[in-house]
């Protein structure tokens, strides 16, 4: 039973400093952790791994972009931004094009256990080409990093489509 008003029961020292001093160094300690990933992705890719991009032509800048999008609250787990899950893209590919990654109507698929380190396959969305439905439709795929299995005719018409950078 609670008695009112409080009894003294000796100092109450606040421990909230010491918590957030602890917090701000794990923080830190990921952010460190995330950059180092992302230094060693722009080493390993050296240029946008989206096949016959059209970024170099309008000099675009390359991002590293996660696969899977950390949210509002950050990654406090970490398991989002390790090197396997995130790849080198141009901005358009990125975020600011209508076909990118942050709009969801590009997919890039890891197709071994190395993740982005091996080869990936390129999806765009049917839709966002102007079609019906639901559809990805395969425009690359790799057998290693930025080699190509030979290309249909119809992914040859989707990439120059996707060259022009309007889309």
């Amino acid at each position: 039973m609670a008695t009112f008003p409080a009894r003294w029961t000796g100092p109450q020292f606040k421990q909230q400093q010491a918590l957030k001093v602890l917090r701000v160094r794990k923080q830190r300690q990921r952010k460190a952790a995330e950059d180092a990933a992302k230094m060693f992705v722009r080493t390993r890719d050296r240029f946008c791994r989206f096949l016959r991009c059209g970024c170099d032509q309008f000099k675009l800048t390359r991002h590293v972009a996660h696969l899977t999008h950390k949210g509002m609250g950050g990654n406090p787990r970490g398991d989002r931004s390790g090197e396997a899950r995130m790849i080198l893209l141009c901005s358009a590919r990125h975020k600011e094009n209508r076909i990118s990654l942050d709009r969801k109507t590009l997919r890039i698929v890891p197709l071994t256990r190395a993740g982005t380190a091996g080869p990936c396959a390129f999806y765009v969305s049917s839709q966002a080409l102007g079609g019906v439905g639901d559809r990805w439709l395969e425009v690359a795929r790799e057998t290693a990093r930025h080699v190509y299995e030979p290309l249909t005719p119809r992914q040859v018409q989707l990439l120059a489509i996707l060259a022009e950078m309007t889309l």
